[in-house]
């Protein structure tokens, strides 16, 4: 989900790999985004671990001059089932893990919310959220990411890496 707000708010919240483009004028913008939901883990056919929730990043930006274009990307919840292997969510979540074996499956990552400006390009990504990453066995899903990423403890809880 991307907010933009000015003196008008919008929200965009329809997952989409196809960006959303969109003139917007001189002015200040504050933005905020959702990464999507990872997908629910499974175990021996049951729910047993929730995806991760999606990061949430937000910031202000000033446009001047005559407008610029904005490609307003956004990230879909990771599928869930009991057998996978699960889609991850629209706009670059990843699929999860297949179990051979039996009903042991993981959830599909979250898709990443984001906006371009200038051009599609991903050289002209202004703000990103990561997509949270499936639960599997057991284990709940970790939440959308930072820049140094997160690692699971012994007790299934999550603390930030260093460098």
């Amino acid at each position: 989900m991307i907010f933009l707000l000015s003196l008008i708010t919008e929200i965009f919240k329809t997952p989409s790999d196809t960006p959303i483009s969109k003139k917007y004028y001189a002015g200040k913008y504050i933005i905020r985004c959702y990464g999507g939901q990872g997908g629910n883990g499974f175990t021996d056919g049951k729910i047993d671990a929730a995806g991760g929730k999606g990061a949430y990043t937000n910031g202000t930006i000033k446009i001047t001059g005559t407008g610029v274009n904005f490609y307003i990307y956004v990230g879909g919840k990771g599928s869930s089932g009991p057998k996978g292997p699960n889609a991850g969510g629209i706009h670059l979540g990843g699929k999860g893990g297949m179990d051979t074996s039996d009903n042991d499956a993981s959830g599909g990552g979250g898709g990443a919310s984001e906006i371009r400006i200038g051009s599609n390009s991903t050289s002209s990504r202004v703000i990103v959220a990561a997509g949270g990453s499936g639960g599997v066995v057991y284990c709940q899903g970790a939440p959308g990411g930072n820049i140094t990423g997160l690692y699971s403890n012994a007790q299934n809880k999550f603390a930030i890496s260093s460098l």
